[in-house]
């Protein structure tokens, strides 16, 4: 009877074990289905071969940070998304960093995406007119700059409100660079200066309040207020009044003004 129902727990252990190797091998990653929006010259085969590092992994035990980790040398490449697919398969998403911005910090330079995440040390990459130089006054202080990371200042909501007001007018290739300085008299306000490749400057005066739709108001001028000739000199002031009206002058004379929207 003992015999019998040793056999009987033996038999059982080995089913429990049979299975457990079985569910192992089922979760063990065979595939790796990569999405890619990549510029034309970059080596899409190498990044798949980065991630195929994944497959004999667990399926059940990968995490996402170790997938990113596969490709954390190379800064241009953003992973967006990893999604696991039952029972052995990883998608992945990626997105190529495009170089927008240069800046100097302890007598070197360095590159940035739009949104100042560091891709290298060192001068742009291509034309040079598709790169904005930023330069910060004395308003706001960088305090670290890595590549890999995104820089760091003494005032960063300041500078991230900067980068979004870039992507929002669209600079394409026209901005020379951006300069970010203390407003005249004012200690907590900021003045951002875009300065166009044609020689105008378009400074959004106290950045802090509405920056956002100044700073449209101050390309829509230029797009359809100036003329060629005043697109080479001169300055775009982009304000907001006292009474609450946008207004945008070029060399001293209003060329626009918007009643501010409530709400």
């Amino acid at each position: 009877m003992n015999t019998k129902k040793i056999s009987v727990i033996l038999m059982a252990v080995a089913f429990f074990i049979v299975a457990i190797v079985s569910g192992i091998d089922v979760l063990t990653i065979r595939d790796v289905n990569v999405t890619y929006a990549l510029s034309e010259q970059t080596d899409a085969n190498a990044i798949q071969s980065a991630l195929d590092q994944t497959i004999g992994k667990n399926w059940l035990f990968l995490s996402e940070e170790e997938v990113k980790d596969t490709l954390k040398g190379n800064h241009y490449l953003e992973v967006l998304s990893v999604d696991k697919q039952f029972p052995n398969v990883i998608n992945v998403q990626i997105k190529e960093r495009r170089e927008v911005y240069y800046t100097e910090y302890d007598g070197q330079t360095y590159v940035t995406d739009e949104n100042g995440f560091v891709l290298k040390q060192g001068l742009p990459s291509g034309r040079q007119r598709e790169k904005i130089q930023l330069f910060l006054g004395d308003g706001i202080l960088l305090t670290k700059v890595n590549p890999g990371e995104y820089i760091k200042t003494d005032n960063d909501k300041l500078l991230s409100l900067v980068f979004e007001i870039a992507m929002s007018v669209n600079l394409t290739d026209c901005i020379e660079s951006i300069y970010i300085e203390r407003a005249l008299g004012y200690e907590d306000e900021y003045d951002v200066v875009f300065k166009a490749y044609t020689g105008v400057e378009l400074r959004i005066l106290k950045v802090l309040q509405s920056g956002q739709e100044k700073a449209t108001n101050a390309f829509k001028a230029y797009d359809e207020k100036l003329t060629d000739y005043q697109k080479f000199s001169g300055e775009i002031l982009s304000l907001l009044t006292d009474d609450g009206k946008f207004m945008v002058n070029y060399n001293g004379v209003n060329v626009m003004t918007i009643e501010k929207q409530e709400g």
